[in-house]
C-alpha cells in the first residue's frame, strides 16, 4: 500500500492526499475494473510514440501523426510548444488549426539544457525547407519559457520567417496547461512579433 501511494505521487499534480485516495479506490474497486485500467495504461504506453515530424504523439504503427498529414494545416503558421501534452491541450481547446513542433522541454542554462538536448535542429530544418512564413513560440511565460522564446527567436534571425509570441494576456509565469480556452484564443489572435527576433512584418 505504501509503495503504491509513493508510485502514484509520481503522476503529475498528485500529492500525498490524492495518492492515498486513489490507492484506497484501487483497494475497494473490483479487480476487473482495476485490471482494465492497468491494461489501458500499459497499452497506451506501448502503442503511442513520437511523431517523426512534429514530435507530438502518434500511433506506434503510424510514424507521422494525423495533424502533420493534414494538408490544410501545412500552409498555416507553425506553433512551437514545449511538450506533446501542449499539443493535446491546444487541440482540445479548438482554437488552433495550424502546424506544431514539440521541443521536448525548455532551455535551462542552470541545468545545462541547451539546443542539442531539445528538438531544435529539425525545427530549424522545417523552417528553412518547408516554406514556413510564421513561427509562433508558445513555450509559456515562466523563466525557462521566456529564455526558450528569446533563444529560438535569435536562432531564426537568418531565416525569412516572422517569429511571434502569444499576447501578454496570458498570466505571468503560466504554462499552456493552466490557460483557459478563451484566454488562449485571444492570446493567439493578438500575438505579436518578438523583440529581437527575425520578424518580417
Amino acid at each position: 500500500m505504501n509503495r503504491l501511494v509513493e508510485m502514484l505521487q509520481e503522476l503529475p499534480n498528485v500529492g500525498p492526499k490524492s495518492a492515498e485516495q486513489i490507492a484506497l479506490w484501487v483497494l475497494k474497486e473490483d479487480r476487473k475494473t482495476v485490471g482494465k485500467l492497468a491494461g489501458y495504461m500499459i497499452g497506451t504506453n506501448k502503442s503511442v510514440t513520437d511523431c517523426s515530424v512534429c514530435h507530438g504523439y502518434t500511433k506506434q504503427k503510424e510514424p507521422t501523426c494525423p495533424l502533420c498529414l493534414d494538408e490544410s494545416r501545412k500552409t498555416k503558421p507553425l506553433m512551437v510548444v514545449a511538450e506533446p501534452e501542449d499539443v493535446v491541450l491546444v487541440e482540445q481547446a479548438g482554437v488552433w488549426r495550424g502546424q506544431y513542433h514539440v521541443l521536448g522541454g525548455k532551455f535551462d542554462p542552470d541545468e545545462g539544457v541547451g539546443p542539442a538536448d531539445l528538438n531544435v535542429a529539425d525545427l530549424l530544418e522545417r523552417v528553412a525547407g518547408n516554406g514556413v512564413r510564421e513561427v509562433i513560440i508558445a513555450t509559456g511565460n515562466d523563466n525557462r519559457g521566456e529564455i526558450t522564446k528569446m533563444m529560438l527567436a535569435r536562432m531564426m534571425r537568418e531565416h525569412n520567417v516572422e517569429v511571434t509570441e502569444l499576447s501578454t494576456g496570458l498570466p505571468a509565469g503560466a504554462d499552456l496547461e493552466f490557460v483557459d480556452e478563451v484566454t488562449l484564443q485571444l492570446a493567439l489572435e493578438r500575438r505579436q512579433a518578438i523583440e529581437g527576433g527575425s520578424g518580417v512584418a
